[in-house]
């Protein structure tokens, strides 16, 4: 509302043919608690004519009361006004010359915006008949911000536009975020007679952030930090505008997280309207009905321009995208897919719906129990599909959980009395809809450091369907078979509390140590076989450096020494130096001393170099054309 303190005089000279002039003054106008400035104008009505001279300052202020924003405005309104007769309309013919419009006013339009600075600077004209008024002039913003709120983002602005009777033409509109994402808006905004708004734009995106919100939100249905490149075209009015783009790419800087939640519908009230059949139905379609003119005050029911929006979007998301399906904000129990996208998001008359999917190429899945135990999975591949329902794809993403495991609670005729630790991948299928996900975790012996020989007995025990669960879980917390032993063996207890003590303790290690050095993996266990004198400790690091180029890793596992023995094994694990040469090879360097798992007395050394090649292909045809091709294609670039 506006506020101040007004001082008027009118006065009256002559009788027949008067002459009236007035003034008023305002010393400090207020609009929303913001200081528009100091008002001065004067009118007047000359003795026998029809046109009211009219002029008027605005002007800056010293100091805003306390409260209240102020907005630096200078600006001179000089012109005439055609008074209303029985044989005209009357007629407006006035001139604005704005030194400085502080951007506040673009509240009053973007009411979702915040935050705007700078000043518009320019000429405008308005003339005409009331019912047919023209606009003319240039505006120009300078130095321009403004902030949305709900998406927390922040942007510079600079702004050029002409208006041309009842359009506004955007020469160029120019937003940049805080990174230096960019993007470049021209086109026109057409105010059809002053009757309502329609849009004819076109917008160029260059890794533009257009959502900044790290942590969950029940206000929206996805968050994170997404930047965006490609073009756009709005277009039609504003209660059924369309807003169109077929090569938007989704940077791989970019992190989506698309959080668990139950299904809920958004209620459109310019969209659906409830018929009472005993009421006239035109009485009822107050929501298809349009105000008068811009200015007049929406009717209930009114569509919105978010509300009335379609749209009709094909997103690239390149290598390397990354998406982050949240199962518990509140634990940190995510899926964190890195890969490639290809998805289409269609809005028609208020419903959304999105087709496509994300092609995993790696990532990982922290596992969390109870916020005591923590497994880091490592996504092999995956994908993730949508089929119309944006917020619950379906999954299909296999992940492994690489460890060492006692064979304690193992019966004896598969290897259960020999003491050294079984190498296993823990492995995880993530299945069926976000909001209906189903996990199944089996086992599986890692064969690429150690060959054994009882492979198949013991593999087929491990996964037998009544118990590759019960097998699985029980080395998911504990690192050994005690939770799924059968029967009741002496120290079985024993040595199920300290594993499960020692994994608590672990799981916090890793956690604090991995939130002190973000940039490095650390990963910390121990267990026991028999008794709490036989601790067994395993450790490991990973160091991700020159944007995951160079990665360093190490694990390895120390051995306490039971009564029979006397002399120390040693470390035993691996330590790999991998140098990516590409997205698709890999060089790596590494060093290996390990336990045989038939001899509790052997360590066997090993030290080599290996290279590593990653494609995807959906025939053989087009693997063996790919393979002919691509060292080709290297060459060249290398050249």
């Amino acid at each position: 509302p506006l506020g101040g303190q007004v001082n008027a005089d009118l006065r009256w000279t002559g009788l027949w043919q008067p002459e009236i002039t007035g003034t008023m003054g305002v010393d400090t106008l207020t609009f929303d608690k913001t200081v528009i400035g100091q008002v001065r104008a004067s009118s007047t009505l000359l003795p026998g004519q029809s046109d009211l001279q009219v002029s008027m300052v605005v002007d800056s202020i010293q100091s805003a009361p306390a409260g209240f924003e102020d907005a630096s405005n200078q600006m001179l309104l000089t012109g005439n006004m055609t008074v209303p007769s029985r044989e005209s309309a009357g007629a407006l013919d006035f001139s604005l010359d704005v030194q400085r419009l502080d951007a506040f006013f673009l509240k009053l339009f973007l009411r979702r915006f915040g935050d705007f600075e700078g000043g518009f600077n320019g000429q405008i004209t308005l003339s005409g008949p009331p019912d047919d008024l023209a606009l003319g002039g240039t505006l120009t913003w300078e130095d321009g911000h403004f902030d949305i709120p709900k998406f927390n983002t922040s942007y510079k602005a600079a702004a050029s536009v002409t208006l041309l009777d009842d359009r506004i033409l955007v020469d160029e509109l120019l937003v940049q975020d805080g990174d230096g994402g960019s993007a470049t808006l021209s086109g026109m905004l057409d105010l059809n007679g002053f009757r309502f708004l329609s849009f004819d734009a076109f917008a160029e995106v260059d890794a533009l952030q257009i959502l900044n919100v790290v942590n969950f939100t029940r206000d929206l249905s996805f968050y994170g930090d997404i930047r965006v490149s490609g073009d756009a075209t709005l277009t039609g009015p504003v209660h059924t505008s369309f807003l169109r783009s077929d090569n938007l790419v989704i940077t791989p800087q970019s992190e989506i997280y698309i959080p668990v939640r139950e299904s809920d519908s958004v209620h459109d009230p310019g969209f659906i309207v409830y018929i009472d059949p005993e009421r006239p139905v035109e009485d009822q379609l107050a929501s298809f009905q349009q105000r008068d003119n811009i200015l007049a005050r929406r009717p209930e029911g009114e569509r919105e321009f978010r509300d009335g929006l379609d749209m009709d979007l094909n997103i690239v998301g390149p290598p390397g995208s990354t998406i982050r399906l949240v199962i518990d904000p509140l634990l940190g129990d995510v899926i964190n897919g890195v890969g490639s996208a290809r998805v289409q998001i269609q809005r028609t008359g208020g419903d959304v719906a999105t087709y496509g999917s994300f092609e995993l190429s790696s990532g990982d899945y922290l596992f969390t129990a109870g916020e005591v135990f923590v497994r880091r999975f490592l996504i092999d591949s995956g994908t993730i599909t949508w089929t119309g329902e944006p917020l619950n794809p379906a999954l299909d993403i296999e992940a492994a959980y690489r460890t060492r495991a006692s064979r304690n609670g193992l019966p004896d005729d598969v290897g259960g009395s020999i003491r050294t630790s079984l190498p296993l991948f823990v492995n995880l299928n993530v299945a069926g809809t976000l909001n209906a996900v189903l996990i199944d975790l089996s086992l599986e012996i890692d064969q690429r450091q150690e060959a054994i020989s009882d492979t198949p007995l013991l593999d087929s025990y491990l996964n037998r369907p009544d118990l590759a669960a019960e097998h699985a879980t029980s080395v998911l917390l504990t690192n050994s078979f005690l939770l799924s032993a059968d029967g009741t063996r002496s120290g079985i207890l024993t040595s199920s509390a300290v594993n499960s003590v020692s994994s608590l303790v672990a799981s916090q290690l890793n956690r604090y140590l991995n939130q002190v050095i973000p940039q490095a993996d650390f990963t910390l266990g121990v267990q026991s076989d028999e008794d709490i004198q036989d601790l067994d400790v395993a450790a490991g690091i990973a160091l991700r450096l020159l944007n995951e180029r160079l990665i360093i890793r190490g694990e390895g596992v120390y051995r306490g020494l039971n009564a029979e023995e006397t002399v120390s094994k040693g470390l035993e694990g691996e330590f790999v130096v991998e140098i990516r040469l590409s997205p698709s090879v890999a060089v790596e360097v590494f060093y290996r001393r390990e336990g045989d798992v038939l001899s509790e007395t052997l360590i066997t050394n090993e030290t080599g170099l290996g290279l590593n090649y990653r494609t995807e292909f959906t025939s053989w045809r087009k693997l063996f054309g790919h393979q002919v091709s691509e060292p080709k294609e290297l060459a060249d670039r290398n050249q």
